[in-house]
């Protein structure tokens, strides 16, 4: 299974302005995969605690990419795959958050784990 999920996209500028501004999605071979093999889409749902998300920068090694599900920080500079288990029932947000000329480039991806 292929998907090229659209995920929300916000810019701020670093100079703190709080207007957020549509901006690119996350690249369109970005896939979010739960622990059964689907794919899950932009405000999808899963039924498994796991999920590996691959793909979710187009550039090369960048170590200021900060990436996070949730509020916990995950190491995921090189844009190879994230794994990540036992997450619990409820709303999740992969969150990619980079500079690029002077402004902060916020990418966000949610989902839901509903009980199996």
């Amino acid at each position: 299974m292929s998907s090229s999920s659209t995920a929300t996209t916000t810019t701020t500028t670093d100079r703190g302005d709080s207007v957020a501004k549509p901006t690119t999605a996350l690249p369109a071979l970005f896939k979010a995969i739960d622990g059964n093999g689907n794919v899950i889409e932009e405000n999808g749902v899963a039924k498994s605690d796991w999920i590996t998300i691959t793909r979710y920068s187009d550039r090369q090694y960048d170590p200021s990419l900060q990436c996070s599900i949730d509020s916990l920080h995950i190491y995921g500079s090189d844009s190879s795959k994230i794994g990540l288990s036992d997450l619990p029932i409820g709303k999740h947000t992969f969150t990619v958050v980079e500079p690029s000329n002077g402004e902060t480039i916020v990418q966000a991806f949610s989902w839901k784990i509903i009980p199996s």
